[in-house]
């Protein structure tokens, strides 16, 4: 279901980016079609096709042209030529230069090259008399989108899932050698006894309490990944003691309350999270991971028990239906 959800943020994003990329084209925000005229000055040729200059446009025209409300007089930007003609050749306007106004600064972005926005300049009699017009502006939302998908993929692989994973299995192994040397069996033992009074209708020899043990075990060492099968398979065989197979029993409400909230004494994913990510100190959550995972799992025991004292949850309560 949640790829569904992703499937349809992505396609919103897309229609959406795609609409206000074809209204900027309709509205002709950037000016495509229309020869802006302006002033060159202080022209110097650098090569036998680049000069230098001085554009120079006033505030009221530049307002006019593009909906703008910049305050002064004229707007003075250095810019480079480079001559196709005689007359005519392509502007470069360095969008790093002080004075360059924000419109110009979206026009290079939209064009592909923020660090240049580029026009097709016509020199007319006299010299400084000049008219321009913007180089075609890309699908500017669209392109943003994509770069940005792109961007995170990389981040998502390269800078967090990778280095993930050499975590993982440092813990994961670790957690098949405290298996089999039995450690995971003496914490069973030694939550036993409250375990028998958290799920007082499973036996305590029964396969789903010893699951569970697993379960809630794994989970103090913070691995997620190593409890799921665990969990997994004590809801099944929770499900096979429950009398009323399609309402969920006492047992199996608490012991999905336990495993969400979860006492996290090692939280190793989010270690590894915070090592991927470089982190100075990225063990540094342990303790206030053991104090909000612990209020977290008390605040879940205890609602499971006040509303599973309530009439209206009784009535439905698989093992008390059993009994009757």
């Amino acid at each position: 279901m949640l790829n569904y959800v992703w499937l349809a943020l992505i396609a919103i994003s897309i229609l959406v980016a795609a609409g206000t990329d074809l209204q900027t084209k309709l509205t002709d925000k950037y000016r495509e079609k229309e020869d802006i005229a302006v002033q060159l000055v202080n022209i110097e040729t650098t090569t036998a096709d680049n000069k230098t200059a001085l554009l120079k446009i006033p505030v009221a025209d530049f307002n006019r042209y593009y909906a703008q409300n910049l305050a002064g007089d004229t707007l003075r930007c250095a810019v480079q030529l480079l001559m196709l003609g005689e007359n005519h050749g392509r502007m470069t306007l360095n969008t790093a230069n002080a004075g360059v106004p924000d419109f110009w600064q979206a026009i290079a972005k939209a064009q592909g090259h923020p660090a240049e926005m580029r026009a097709r300049i016509v020199l007319h009699p006299g010299a400084t008399p000049a008219t321009f017009r913007i180089e075609k502006v890309g699908f500017e939302k669209l392109a943003a989108i994509t770069e940005a998908a792109f961007n995170f993929a990389k981040i998502a692989v390269m800078d967090i899932a990778l280095p993930l994973v050499g975590v993982m299995a440092m813990w994961l192994g670790i957690m098949k050698i405290a298996e089999q040397a039995g450690i995971i069996r003496l914490l069973a033992a030694a939550i036993a006894p409250i375990t028998r009074r958290l799920f007082p209708e499973v036996p305590t020899d029964h396969p789903a309490m010893g699951a569970m043990v697993l379960n809630i075990a794994a989970n103090w060492l913070g691995l997620s990944n190593a409890a799921t099968p665990f969990g997994l398979k004590a809801m099944e065989e929770l499900q096979n003691l429950n009398p009323k197979k399609d309402t969920a029993s006492n047992a199996m409400v608490m012991f999905l309350g336990i495993n969400t909230a979860s006492i996290t004494l090692i939280p190793a994913t989010i270690i590894g999270l915070r090592v991927a990510m470089k982190s100075t100190n990225p063990a540094e959550i342990i303790g206030t991971t053991i104090f909000a995972s612990t209020c977290a799992t008390m605040t879940a025991v205890i609602v499971v028990k006040l509303l599973g004292r309530l009439p209206a949850f009784r009535k439905d309560d698989p093992n008390r239906l059993a009994e009757s």
